[in-house]
């Protein structure tokens, strides 16, 4: 039986068979989660990110090869550590993913029960550490962007201030709608009204979590029919484009335009 809060490990092989024997191996221990292929497998990890702790992948499947399959995981899911599974034909290619950072360890097939115990701890433990650098680095970029928009603030006022009711408008919304009220969303209220030069050049590719706050500025002119996927940075920015739609007088009930559960929400906040 799996423990409460157990880490989740997804393993992906297209052959059943191994994948059942990496579930019997593991489950006492870990939380695990299957895919016969590649594609599958990225389907799952952008679904949830941040929800796997490990992902243990076949080098050689059809269609999508282990190393491609690592290669992108570690781009939509940067804190989950990869395993890759390998025959002994396949080992030049695994130590080339080794040396390329695409993973963290390569096991060789078969794997004894005890060796993939080990490596799925040691790799869990990797994981909460690359968790814990994430938060603190997060926390920085946060307490800088903050900084920043305090000196704009202070050096635009005319600006700013229509960004700070945007904030307060936002945060009621996102209480009426049930959201959380995440920092990204906060700090998208308050700088879209600041224009773009008023940030220095190159400012948000280097920080990660600006970036987010541009996304959901830039998904914010979207209407809500075009956007391909719902997720909590699309979710903020349609939240978002109500408030600034009703501030600057332009909001209406053209359907697809807004999300329609936030809508009904600002409506019945009276915001």
């Amino acid at each position: 039986m799996t423990p409460p809060h157990a880490p989740r490990v997804l393993c992906v092989d297209d052959e059943p068979a191994v994948l059942e024997g990496l579930r019997d191996r593991l489950r006492r221990s870990f939380d695990i989660r299957t895919a016969v292929d590649g594609r599958t497998a990225l389907a799952l990890l952008k679904a949830d990110p941040e929800g796997y702790a490990v992902v243990i992948c076949d080098m050689r499947m059809p269609g999508m090869s282990g190393a491609v399959v690592l290669r992108e995981a570690q781009r939509i899911a940067p804190t989950a550590v990869r395993i890759l599974l390998t025959g002994y034909a396949d080992a030049d290619s695994a130590i080339r993913a080794v040396n390329d950072g695409q993973i963290f360890r390569f096991l060789a097939k078969p794997c004894q029960g005890e060796e993939l115990q080990h490596a799925c701890a040691a790799a869990v433990g990797r994981h909460r550490m690359l968790v814990a650098e994430r938060r603190v680095l997060e926390h920085a970029q946060y307490e800088m962007i903050d900084a920043l928009a305090g000196l704009l603030a202070a050096a635009l006022p005319a600006n700013f201030a229509p960004g700070v009711e945007l904030e307060r408008d936002v945060a009621a919304l996102a209480r009426a709608a049930g959201l959380r009220e995440s920092r990204e969303l906060q700090l998208a209220a308050k700088l879209i009204a600041l224009a773009p030069a008023a940030l220095p050049a190159g400012t948000a590719e280097r920080l990660p979590e600006l970036a987010r706050v541009s996304e959901i500025i830039r998904t914010s002119a979207r209407r809500f029919d075009s956007i391909e996927q719902e997720g909590p940075l699309s979710e903020a920015a349609q939240l978002l484009r109500i408030v600034v739609d009703a501030a600057e007088g332009t909001l209406g009930c053209e359907p697809g335009v807004y999300n329609p559960s936030l809508l009904a929400a600002y409506e019945r906040s009276c915001i």
